[in-house]
């Protein structure tokens, strides 16, 4: 057996406190008094703990010390606890042995209450002939259940094995739920489950206005789903699937403007350009605030105090801008837009201009291809910044419309010019992430408005500068090479 919490249910109205007692007398464990513990279920908004196989649970008993616990439904890792001083959400902030457990790929994500309960725990163990604890068994009382808990010793299976028997003898115990589903199901959700928009299929004879109807519902309702976590500012992927959306969008308005109503693109294009701008502050600062969580290894020794000042001053710029975020998606220019759209998308699926969807797929990819060729000839060692930032723009419109317009075309055809475009995308994303990024730093520094940084903040500010430039000179070389061979093709 591996060392895997287990649980079992008694019956709904079975006393907690009786149970315990005859299960201590009957299976021969020690026991205490009972004690009241809340309990608040930690997971990222796309379950990454659950999916691996985890639940990170912060338990805090009535007088007692706060603690993050750390189970693996597996068994193929002992269970963690670890006492906490606050309620942590950031995984940087976590203590420093729970974040090596957790693993660095958390970083990005915020950790988020999907469940809680207070139960009242009978707490039990099984010792042996030296009374060293060999087995933990708690019987306790949820909100809606009475339940019992194994929790095994690493290394001593074979004794856990002899317990499971045990509590699968007891006539009224029956395997039972895990208490974070229970937790979970209970706030109406279910663990590990994503909300996400119906999948978008394309049929290559069907008109091309009807597809275009299909792609612009398809990201307005992902854009619905991920807008109260922008609000709530649940985590940085919320608002990046977001932005995303937004910029699908207004790239496939422009490649297939040509099959739209005029009214239609020129009222709303201005309307979707603002809201990418306001969407692009807190996204580039997120960014930023990752790399500072990660504290790159750039930073000496003397500098690293200054990272997480330079962390807290991005942070008060954050929320600034989160404020004018929710300032724009509460307004009725947001509202309008949403519902001027919609109405233009019923419009679309009810007309049609005789181009099939494969028709459209093609001219569509073509036409950003030839955008990119473009620009991609302008690129040499020397070219500005701005230059190449216009290529990323046209690559990732590329990108956007083999995604989004390939379903009507044969699947190697697309898969192939996506790929080149992620690729292409890394080496363009890694210059232009880095020029936002300098720039923003050296803004930063600057602001005496959110106070004066201290000498600390200051070199580890100049360091990051530093590294950044040499990030962004390694990235030019690779991107110039890419952009020829691409422009060669």
């Amino acid at each position: 057996m591996s060392a895997a919490r287990q649980w079992w249910h008694a019956p709904a109205k079975a006393s907690p406190r009786r149970l315990a007692s005859r299960l201590a007398a009957s299976l021969g464990l020690s026991g205490s008094g009972s004690v009241t513990i809340q309990r608040t279920y930690l997971d990222t908004f796309d379950w990454r703990l659950f999916r691996r196989g985890d639940a990170l649970v912060e338990e805090q008993p009535e007088g007692g010390q706060r603690v993050l616990v750390l189970q693996n439904r597996t068994g193929e890792r002992a269970e963690l606890r670890v006492p906490c001083a606050g309620r942590s959400r950031q995984p940087s902030d976590l203590p420093i042995g729970l974040q090596r457990r957790l693993g660095p790929k958390l970083a990005p994500r915020t950790l988020l209450d999907v469940g809680r309960e207070r139960v009242e725990v009978w707490p039990l163990k099984l010792l042996d002939e030296d009374d060293k604890t060999v087995a933990y068994i708690d019987v306790e009382r949820a909100p809606a259940a009475v339940r019992v808990a194994l929790r095994p010793v690493r290394g001593y299976e074979k004794t856990a094995d002899h317990v499971v028997d045990l509590l699968d003898s007891q006539a009224d115990l029956i395997t039972g739920v895990d208490p974070m589903v229970a937790a979970v199901r209970a706030n109406g959700r279910e663990p590990g489950e994503l909300r996400e928009p119906p999948e978008l299929k394309l049929k290559a004879s069907e008109d091309a206005r009807i597809a275009l109807a299909k792609v612009f519902d398809h990201l307005l309702i992902t854009m619905e789903l991920n807008e109260d976590g922008v609000r709530q500012q649940l985590d940085p992927e919320v608002l990046h699937d977001f932005r995303v959306a937004t910029r699908r969008t207004r790239s496939i308005e422009r490649l297939a403007r040509r099959h739209l109503p005029p009214a239609m693109t020129r009222q709303w294009e201005p309307e979707w350009k603002w809201l990418a701008g306001v969407t692009g502050p807190p996204r580039d600062l997120d960014v930023l605030l990752l790399e500072l969580q990660l504290e790159p290894s750039t930073i000496t020794a003397s500098a690293d105090a200054g990272v997480h000042e330079l962390a807290r001053l991005v942070r008060a710029r954050r929320a600034t801008e989160q404020a004018r975020l929710l300032e724009a998606l509460n307004s009725d220019r947001y509202a309008t837009l949403k519902r001027g759209w919609r109405t233009g998308i019923d419009d679309l699926a009810a007309g049609a201009d005789g181009t099939t969807a494969e028709q459209l797929a093609r001219e569509t990819i073509g036409t950003a291809t030839k955008h990119l060729i473009k620009a991609a000839k302008k690129i040499d060692d020397d070219a500005p910044a701005a230059d190449i930032h216009s290529a990323r723009k046209r690559a990732k419109r590329l990108r956007y419309a083999a995604e989004m317009l390939g379903g009507a075309l044969p699947a190697s055809k697309v898969k192939s010019v996506v790929a080149h475009m992620k690729r292409l995308q890394d080496d363009l994303g890694q210059f232009q992430d880095s020029e936002v990024q300098l720039l923003l730093l050296r803004d930063l520094l600057a602001d005496r408005s959110i106070g004066e940084p201290s000498s600390h903040a200051l070199a580890a500010g100049e360091q990051m500068m530093d590294a950044l430039v040499v990030l962004q000179q390694a990235a030019r070389s690779d991107l110039v090479k890419a952009l020829r061979e691409f422009a060669r093709s």
